[in-house]
């Protein structure tokens, strides 16, 4: 109030408190500021939680300019910028303070709006171990996990995940919500995986998992670790393209095959040396003698398991993430894109590709 003598200069002329969205307590008093623009045309309501608190606006400047005809009458100043609905976004053409769950927010040309995912919406979701209030996923908090393509944290399976924890009252983990984690895309800090269910023999549920961050660390400075997992036969992790930090420890698992083959240091963001420590699993030559080896159409980098779909890379192409000899010509396109990116990429997909 009063931020105006008749012998000043320099009166307050426009608040610009632009990204203003919320006044937690308290109200709003703004009165008597002779030259002070635009402050009636804001909605005080929206930002005020306080529905009883008092909102005075009033005796301001008189002889002000319109706000930006993208405003729609409510701005802290007169330019595009100084619009009030900067805490709200646009889902087509009216203005929400969320997007619905089938949309993601995006930023285009200063302005928030709603699109379409594109599939499934990004949503990361609290992971289990240090710093968290669950020590490993079990029946109690499987449900959190959810659509969940990001993992903020840590996965633990401790053996009172799939057993059951009696002392705490926690039931047995039904295996097949496992599944929740199909969706998984990246887990920030680490993967630890000391017990599964006896049936499940490889982690296939992480089978969209491409990225382990590693900022938080398991115990010596591991960020993927399995070991005493008695029935895996194979890993199955076959999108995981990068361990970008901390160490890899799998051992113990007695059936393990496959994971000889891998050339784990394409993962490795980083330095690489000691960064390994892979030991005590099903030895190569009986693996071998029971033909459990890559498929024929995996590269020389190895796989996570059997089949052309579980190739670290391909010998020739890949189509739809499997390893193919050649691209069919009714599915895809056959040409020097094909030979540029090894991959098959489909005719419904190629004339968007080649306008670009």
């Amino acid at each position: 109030m009063l931020n105006y003598t008749t012998n000043s200069s320099h009166p307050l002329r426009q608040l610009r408190l632009n990204q203003l969205t919320e006044i937690l307590a308290g109200g709003v008093y703004i009165e008597r500021n002779d030259k002070l623009c635009h402050v009636d045309t804001i909605d005080w309501r929206d930002i005020v939680r306080d529905p009883q608190a008092e909102i005075v606006v009033k005796n301001n400047g008189k002889s002000c300019p319109p706000c930006h005809e993208s405003c729609g009458g409510k701005c802290w100043g007169p330019g595009p910028g100084d619009c009030q609905t900067h805490n709200f976004v646009t889902d087509h053409t009216s203005c929400v303070r969320n997007c619905p769950r089938d949309k993601i927010e995006v930023e285009k040309n200063g302005m928030k709006m709603c699109e379409p995912c594109g599939g499934l919406c990004p949503k990361a979701c609290e992971g289990t171990g240090s710093g968290s209030r669950f020590q490993t996923v079990d029946s109690s908090n499987i449900g959190k996990f959810v659509n969940c393509t990001k993992i903020l944290g840590n996965l633990d399976f401790l053996i009172t995940g799939p057993k059951g924890d009696p002392w705490h009252n926690i039931p047995a983990l039904d295996p097949e919500k496992l599944n929740v984690f199909q969706t998984v895309r990246e887990i920030t800090g680490y993967l630890n995986i000391q017990s599964w269910p006896p049936h499940m023999h490889n982690f296939s549920v992480f089978s969209n998992l491409t990225t382990i961050g590693g900022r938080s660390l398991y115990n010596r400075g591991f960020s993927l670790l399995i070991m005493k997992n008695v029935n895996v036969t194979s890993l199955g992790l076959r999108s995981l393209k990068e361990v970008s930090a901390g160490r890899i420890y799998i051992s113990a698992n007695k059936q393990l095959c496959y994971h000889h083959s891998l050339n784990w240091t394409r993962l490795l963001r980083g330095p690489k040396e000691g960064r390994l420590d892979i030991k005590h699993n099903r030895p190569k030559k009986e693996c071998v003698a029971e033909g459990r080896v890559c498929d024929p159409l995996c590269s020389s980098g190895g796989c996570w398991g059997p089949g052309p779909g579980q190739c670290l890379s391909c010998r020739n192409y890949s189509r739809g993430g499997s390893c193919v000899t050649q691209c069919n010509f009714l599915n895809g396109y056959c040409g020097k894109l094909q030979l540029m990116y090894r991959s098959c990429i489909l005719r419904s997909s190629l004339v968007p590709f080649i306008l670009q």
